[in-house]
């Protein structure tokens, strides 16, 4: 994200032009955003940079043949009324021709004249109709009733010719019983046992992970007390208590509870507060450790062996606890999708707020990711349905080890600096080239040292060129900590590349 520096407005993402909507699945309370932008800072050292212009207004919906929203309706033209003028009387008494017509006569109609021209100059009455077909249509309406009547019979006796229709549900020979006869059969036995390797079923799969899904209650200080704050899931992977879940879950919690459940998924109507071992932002991870033994931990498989179109499961509580265990299924829609600095198992089961922390599981019932987040929006403000992302367990294993020995992840390199992509736009405006924005650099760090600053622009790490965040980020994971790394930068206020070289440090954040 970009942040307002130095007395200048900076856009509100990496890429504009490609950027999407990623929501974390926790059930945690959002404050609305505010309508206020914030006042610049009154020292300004933008050094002339221009930024972007972000469009604010609303995304439109897109429509299917419907109006436009912003189209003003059309005012009714006004006409003045029409004064009707009234039909003469029908002085013979006749019927008029044209009676069954729903429109009225036309105003002024001459009866008197149509019936003269009809009946000839000789003022003649019309020959009366014949009787012949009224006989006819008597007689055909005489055969009607009595075919019914035959039918009748031959209905209620169950041997004519619909009783074949009826089958097992023949009526009780009782005239006028118009109840429905509907039988609901029993559902044949399931045999909800398998063999070590044999592919589960939906309810098995449920029975079998369900005791080894827990919610996870966040809860803030109110001073005196403490209030849910957010819920989300997690997965029991030891016997001796040790639970995985989403490090979004359980941010800034003053106190973490942890709910079990059932192999039908209900709740045990106990909850035990948990000790948070270790959390890591980066992964989206957190270890927690309840004090408890005898648990049921998940069977956790390699993710390494996940396949497109293999059919998975998502088990957590969207929503929070009260739909506690909902199973959801899909399949796997993509291996190693690239989401941030992160490579996901991507799936298009239905996952929600409360899914944090769940389990994505195979069809023998193990685990193979971590439910962590959801795309619901794409670049071009199109609602997206069926983009759900999980974390490897391959990736999932060595952070968790290395939570659990030293409650962070050891060997992780930092250059303790705060960086943003810069954008076609962004470099167009300024003449700087496609490069990675220095935003901030901590104080104290082997980068401030070396005299990296503020609004710098990297351009190559280690002489490889660099234009992203995710390029840099690989770029330092494939060194080691107390590695010596050179950054070559534009320096923005004196239109001079530079190159800054110092050691790399150990992450030992959150």
């Amino acid at each position: 994200m970009f942040d307002e520096r130095d007395g200048y407005n900076t856009p509100q993402s990496e890429n504009p032009e490609t950027e999407t909507k990623v929501e974390s699945t926790s059930s945690s309370p959002v404050e609305p955003a505010s309508s206020e932008q914030p006042a610049p800072s009154s020292e300004s050292h933008s050094y002339g940079m221009q930024e972007e212009q972000t469009n604010t207004q609303a995304a439109r919906p897109i429509s299917f043949g419907s109006a436009s929203s912003d189209a003003q309706p059309q005012q009714a033209a006004q006409t003045p009324p029409q004064q009707t003028q009234i039909p003469p009387q029908n002085p013979t008494g006749t019927i008029p021709p044209y009676r069954a017509s729903s429109q009225p006569p036309h105003p002024g109609y001459n009866y008197s004249a149509y019936e003269q021209q009809q009946n000839g100059a000789s003022g003649s009455k019309p020959p009366k109709r014949s009787n012949a077909l009224v006989i006819t249509l008597c007689a055909c309406l005489a055969v009607c009733i009595c075919a019914l009547a035959v039918i009748g019979v031959l209905g209620i006796s169950g041997n004519g010719i619909f009783s074949g229709l009826t089958g097992d549900t023949q009526s009780d020979g009782t005239a006028g019983n118009n109840s429905l006869d509907i039988t609901l059969n029993s559902v044949p036995e399931r045999n909800d046992t398998a063999t070590e390797g044999q592919e589960l079923t939906g309810i098995q799969i449920s029975q079998k992970v369900s005791p080894s899904i827990v919610g996870v209650l966040n809860y803030a200080s109110t001073g005196r007390s403490y209030e849910i704050s957010g819920q989300g899931s997690g997965i029991i992977i030891s016997e001796d208590g040790y639970i995985v879940t989403n490090q979004h879950v359980i941010d800034g919690a003053a106190k973490v509870e942890i709910i079990f459940y059932d192999e039908e998924g209900m709740s045990m109507d106990n909850s035990v507060e948990a000790e948070i071992v270790g959390q890591d932002t980066t992964t989206d991870l957190a270890l927690l450790k309840v004090n408890l033994t005898g648990l049921t931990p998940a069977e956790l498989a390699d993710s390494d062996d996940v396949k497109v179109g293999e059919t998975v499961y998502a088990i957590g509580n969207p929503g929070g606890i009260e739909l506690s265990c909902s199973i959801t299924g899909g399949m796997v829609s993509g291996v190693n999708r690239r989401v941030g600095s992160m490579n996901f198992i991507q799936t298009d089961a239905a996952v929600n707020p409360g899914n944090s922390g769940g389990a994505l599981v195979n069809v023998y019932g193990q685990v193979i990711g971590i439910i962590s987040e959801k795309i619901t929006t794409l670049s071009n403000d199109v609602d997206a349905e069926g983009l759900s992302f999980a974390i490897p367990t391959a990736t999932a294993k060595p952070i968790l080890d290395s939570l659990q020995q030293y409650g962070y992840v050891r060997g992780r390199t930092a250059l303790r600096i705060t960086v943003q992509t810069v954008s076609d736009t962004f470099a167009s405006l300024n003449q700087v080239p496609l490069s990675v924005r220095v935003l901030e650099v901590e104080q104290g760090s082997n980068a401030e040292a070396a005299g990296l600053r503020t609004n710098d622009f990297i351009t190559h790490f280690n002489g490889t060129r660099v234009t992203t965040t995710d390029e840099l980020a690989a770029a330092k994971e494939s060194c080691e900590v107390g590695d010596t790394v050179t950054l070559t930068v534009y320096r923005y206020s004196t239109g001079q590349t530079v190159d800054i070289t110092f050691t790399l440090e150990e992450d030992q954040g959150q």
